[in-house]
């Protein structure tokens, strides 16, 4: 079951009703998302928006550091099953879809559910 349009529904109404001033932060949510758990790129940057700047990509999301989380998703700029912005082919595709650029085998995907198919 996909919790997180319930728990942006929640923080959209706790904002409009005042619950949520500048001061407060939300919840930290842990480790508790995946690519997987979202249907397209906009989905997972919001979920990574609003956790962001109070906890960092605690879910790991964001596999490259530039700000843009699970990029193989529907929607993405840079999204691409072939090949990545600098033009070198993906060598897997994780179980969560993200790609990897991994030069060895061994660790691919160790933080993505495994490897879904190699490239």
């Amino acid at each position: 079951v996909r919790k997180w349009p319930v728990v942006l529904a929640l923080l959209l109404v706790a904002s409009a009703c005042g619950g949520l001033s500048g001061t407060d932060t939300p919840a930290n949510p842990g480790n508790s998302k995946n690519c997987s758990d979202f249907s397209t790129y906009e989905q997972a940057k919001t979920w990574f928006d609003t956790y962001y700047p109070n906890f960092g990509d605690v879910a790991k999301l964001d596999r490259d550091g530039d700000m843009r989380p699970c990029e193989s998703l529907r929607g993405s700029s840079t999204s691409s099953y072939s090949s990545n912005s600098s033009g070198r082919s993906y060598t897997a595709i994780c179980r969560d879809g993200t790609l990897s650029y991994s030069k060895n085998r061994q660790g691919t995907c160790s933080h993505h559910g495994g490897v879904k198919s190699w490239g």
